[in-house]
Protein backbone atom coordinates (compact mmCIF):
# COMPACT_ATOMS: atom_id res chain seq x y z
CA UNK A 1 0.00 0.00 0.00
CA UNK A 2 1.29 3.65 -0.59
CA UNK A 3 2.39 5.61 2.00
CA UNK A 4 0.01 8.46 2.81
CA UNK A 5 1.44 11.37 1.61
CA UNK A 6 -1.92 13.96 1.58
CA UNK A 7 0.22 17.01 3.39
CA UNK A 8 3.19 16.73 2.83
CA UNK A 9 3.03 16.33 -1.23
CA UNK A 10 0.49 18.84 -2.28
CA UNK A 11 2.12 22.53 -2.53
CA UNK A 12 1.22 25.67 -3.59
CA UNK A 13 3.26 27.75 -6.14
CA UNK A 14 3.71 31.31 -6.26
CA UNK A 15 4.72 32.03 -9.72
CA UNK A 16 1.18 32.87 -10.85
CA UNK A 17 -0.24 35.11 -14.30
CA UNK A 18 -3.69 36.69 -13.55
CA UNK A 19 -6.55 35.41 -15.49
CA UNK A 20 -7.83 38.31 -17.58
CA UNK A 21 -11.00 40.06 -16.89
CA UNK A 22 -11.39 37.64 -12.84
CA UNK A 23 -10.56 40.59 -10.80
CA UNK A 24 -8.19 38.21 -8.66
CA UNK A 25 -4.43 36.45 -9.84
CA UNK A 26 -3.32 33.26 -8.35
CA UNK A 27 -0.83 35.19 -6.17
CA UNK A 28 -3.53 37.12 -4.23
CA UNK A 29 -5.53 33.72 -3.67
CA UNK A 30 -2.94 32.41 -1.90
CA UNK A 31 -1.66 35.33 0.31
CA UNK A 32 -5.84 35.19 1.45
CA UNK A 33 -4.86 31.58 2.10
CA UNK A 34 -1.99 32.30 4.29
CA UNK A 35 -3.94 35.32 6.17
CA UNK A 36 -7.00 32.64 6.95
CA UNK A 37 -4.13 30.35 8.35
CA UNK A 38 -2.55 32.83 10.35
CA UNK A 39 -5.72 34.13 11.57
CA UNK A 40 -7.65 31.04 12.36
CA UNK A 41 -4.37 28.41 14.17
CA UNK A 42 -6.37 25.68 13.85
CA UNK A 43 -8.10 23.32 10.91
CA UNK A 44 -9.65 20.31 11.57
CA UNK A 45 -10.72 18.25 8.05
CA UNK A 46 -11.64 14.96 6.86
CA UNK A 47 -10.34 14.20 3.58
CA UNK A 48 -10.33 11.66 0.95
CA UNK A 49 -7.58 10.85 -1.34
CA UNK A 50 -7.92 8.79 -4.60
CA UNK A 51 -5.01 7.43 -6.26
CA UNK A 52 -5.06 6.36 -10.12
CA UNK A 53 -1.98 4.02 -11.46
CA UNK A 54 -1.81 4.56 -15.34
CA UNK A 55 -0.15 1.53 -16.14
CA UNK A 56 -2.16 -0.78 -14.67
CA UNK A 57 -5.62 1.10 -14.46
CA UNK A 58 -5.57 -0.07 -10.45
CA UNK A 59 -7.23 2.74 -8.15
CA UNK A 60 -6.56 3.05 -4.38
CA UNK A 61 -8.96 4.97 -1.95
CA UNK A 62 -7.47 5.97 1.71
CA UNK A 63 -9.98 8.12 3.68
CA UNK A 64 -8.65 10.34 6.88
CA UNK A 65 -8.90 12.96 9.27
CA UNK A 66 -6.58 15.46 9.42
CA UNK A 67 -5.97 18.09 12.64
CA UNK A 68 -3.79 20.75 12.16
CA UNK A 69 -2.33 23.48 15.64
CA UNK A 70 0.30 26.44 14.80
CA UNK A 71 3.36 26.09 12.47
CA UNK A 72 3.99 21.98 12.89
CA UNK A 73 1.90 20.67 15.59
CA UNK A 74 -0.51 17.87 13.43
CA UNK A 75 -2.14 14.69 13.31
CA UNK A 76 -3.39 12.92 10.44
CA UNK A 77 -5.21 9.49 11.24
CA UNK A 78 -6.48 7.01 8.66
CA UNK A 79 -7.78 3.29 9.03
CA UNK A 80 -4.21 2.01 8.54
CA UNK A 81 -1.71 4.95 9.64
CA UNK A 82 -1.18 7.38 12.37
CA UNK A 83 1.19 10.75 12.32
CA UNK A 84 1.57 12.96 14.82
CA UNK A 85 3.62 15.64 15.49
CA UNK A 86 4.18 17.61 18.73
CA UNK A 87 6.05 20.41 17.10
CA UNK A 88 9.43 18.64 17.83
CA UNK A 89 8.93 15.20 17.35
CA UNK A 90 7.30 13.17 14.55
CA UNK A 91 5.46 9.90 15.03
CA UNK A 92 4.68 8.09 11.84
CA UNK A 93 2.65 4.52 13.47
CA UNK A 94 2.31 1.84 10.67
CA UNK A 95 -0.71 0.33 12.51
CA UNK A 96 -0.52 -3.29 9.96
CA UNK A 97 2.99 -3.83 11.05
CA UNK A 98 2.78 -2.45 14.42
CA UNK A 99 5.59 -0.36 13.79
CA UNK A 100 6.30 2.91 15.05
CA UNK A 101 9.44 5.29 13.17
CA UNK A 102 10.18 8.40 15.38
CA UNK A 103 12.16 10.99 14.48
CA UNK A 104 13.17 15.19 14.78
CA UNK A 105 10.46 17.19 12.99
CA UNK A 106 13.68 19.44 12.27
CA UNK A 107 15.41 16.41 10.66
CA UNK A 108 12.19 15.98 8.01
CA UNK A 109 11.88 17.47 4.63
CA UNK A 110 9.85 20.72 4.23
CA UNK A 111 7.42 18.72 2.29
CA UNK A 112 6.14 16.44 5.33
CA UNK A 113 4.52 19.78 7.57
CA UNK A 114 1.02 19.96 6.76
CA UNK A 115 1.25 23.41 6.64
CA UNK A 116 3.38 23.44 3.05
CA UNK A 117 0.33 22.77 1.88
CA UNK A 118 -0.85 26.41 1.85
CA UNK A 119 2.80 28.02 2.53
CA UNK A 120 5.16 26.43 0.23
CA UNK A 121 6.41 28.76 -2.89
CA UNK A 122 8.27 26.99 -5.46
CA UNK A 123 8.97 28.94 -9.45
CA UNK A 124 9.45 26.03 -11.04
CA UNK A 125 5.84 26.10 -12.51
CA UNK A 126 3.75 27.85 -14.87
CA UNK A 127 0.57 28.76 -12.89
CA UNK A 128 -2.64 30.23 -14.42
CA UNK A 129 -6.16 30.93 -12.60
CA UNK A 130 -8.26 28.78 -15.22
CA UNK A 131 -11.63 29.92 -13.63
CA UNK A 132 -14.58 29.17 -11.07
CA UNK A 133 -16.57 26.06 -10.69
CA UNK A 134 -18.91 25.16 -7.91
CA UNK A 135 -17.65 22.25 -5.58
CA UNK A 136 -19.59 21.00 -2.53
CA UNK A 137 -22.10 23.54 -3.21
CA UNK A 138 -19.30 26.01 -3.22
CA UNK A 139 -17.77 28.71 -5.01
CA UNK A 140 -14.14 27.83 -6.08
CA UNK A 141 -11.11 29.50 -7.61
CA UNK A 142 -9.35 26.81 -9.90
CA UNK A 143 -6.14 27.19 -10.14
CA UNK A 144 -3.34 25.32 -12.88
CA UNK A 145 0.22 24.80 -12.27
CA UNK A 146 2.36 22.87 -15.09
CA UNK A 147 6.19 22.02 -14.48
CA UNK A 148 8.85 24.09 -16.51
CA UNK A 149 11.14 21.00 -16.51
CA UNK A 150 10.65 17.62 -17.76
CA UNK A 151 12.43 15.46 -15.06
CA UNK A 152 9.60 17.36 -12.40
CA UNK A 153 7.85 14.71 -10.17
CA UNK A 154 4.63 16.42 -10.63
CA UNK A 155 4.60 17.54 -13.78
CA UNK A 156 0.49 18.80 -13.76
CA UNK A 157 -1.52 20.44 -10.47
CA UNK A 158 -5.05 21.73 -9.98
CA UNK A 159 -6.47 23.25 -6.88
CA UNK A 160 -10.01 24.58 -5.91
CA UNK A 161 -10.18 27.09 -3.69
CA UNK A 162 -13.35 27.90 -1.84
CA UNK A 163 -13.52 31.48 -3.01
CA UNK A 164 -14.87 32.76 0.83
CA UNK A 165 -13.29 30.02 3.36
CA UNK A 166 -9.84 30.46 1.44
CA UNK A 167 -9.05 26.70 2.18
CA UNK A 168 -8.82 24.37 -0.44
CA UNK A 169 -11.44 21.99 -1.25
CA UNK A 170 -9.78 19.61 -3.61
CA UNK A 171 -6.15 18.94 -5.48
CA UNK A 172 -5.47 16.78 -8.46
CA UNK A 173 -1.97 15.65 -9.05
CA UNK A 174 -0.49 14.24 -12.38
CA UNK A 175 3.15 13.09 -11.69
CA UNK A 176 5.76 12.04 -14.09
CA UNK A 177 4.60 8.42 -14.75
CA UNK A 178 1.04 10.04 -15.25
CA UNK A 179 -0.32 8.18 -12.95
CA UNK A 180 -2.98 10.85 -11.25
CA UNK A 181 -3.88 11.68 -7.01
CA UNK A 182 -7.04 13.30 -6.04
CA UNK A 183 -7.73 15.00 -2.75
CA UNK A 184 -10.97 15.81 -1.78
CA UNK A 185 -11.14 17.54 1.86
CA UNK A 186 -14.37 18.15 3.10
CA UNK A 187 -16.09 19.06 6.51
CA UNK A 188 -13.92 21.84 7.42
CA UNK A 189 -13.41 23.20 11.13
CA UNK A 190 -11.62 26.20 11.72
CA UNK A 191 -10.45 28.16 14.69
CA UNK A 192 -11.54 25.32 17.41
CA UNK A 193 -9.81 24.68 20.75
CA UNK A 194 -7.59 22.47 20.58
CA UNK A 195 -5.75 20.24 23.40
CA UNK A 196 -2.00 19.82 22.80
CA UNK A 197 -2.76 16.12 24.51
CA UNK A 198 -4.21 15.64 20.44
CA UNK A 199 -0.41 15.96 19.23
CA UNK A 200 1.51 13.35 22.17
CA UNK A 201 2.00 9.69 21.10
CA UNK A 202 1.83 6.95 23.48
CA UNK A 203 3.88 3.92 21.95
CA UNK A 204 0.99 1.36 21.65
CA UNK A 205 2.54 -2.00 23.83
CA UNK A 206 4.35 -4.27 21.75
CA UNK A 207 4.94 -2.30 19.19
CA UNK A 208 8.52 -2.03 17.08
CA UNK A 209 10.08 1.31 17.59
CA UNK A 210 12.81 2.54 14.82
CA UNK A 211 13.93 5.47 16.64
CA UNK A 212 15.77 7.97 14.18
CA UNK A 213 16.45 10.61 16.26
Amino acid sequence: MRTLSIWWNVVFYLWCVPLFGSGISPQEIIQKVEQKLAEEKTIVAKFEELYFWKLTGEKQTIKGEFTLKGENQFRITTDDQLIISDGKTLWTYSKPAGRVLIDKVENTQDDWLPQKLFLKTQKEYRSRLSGEEVLQERKCYVIEFEAEKSDQYITKMKVWVDAELWIPKKIEQTDISRNRTIYSIYEVKTGTALDNALFEFKVPDGAEIIDLR
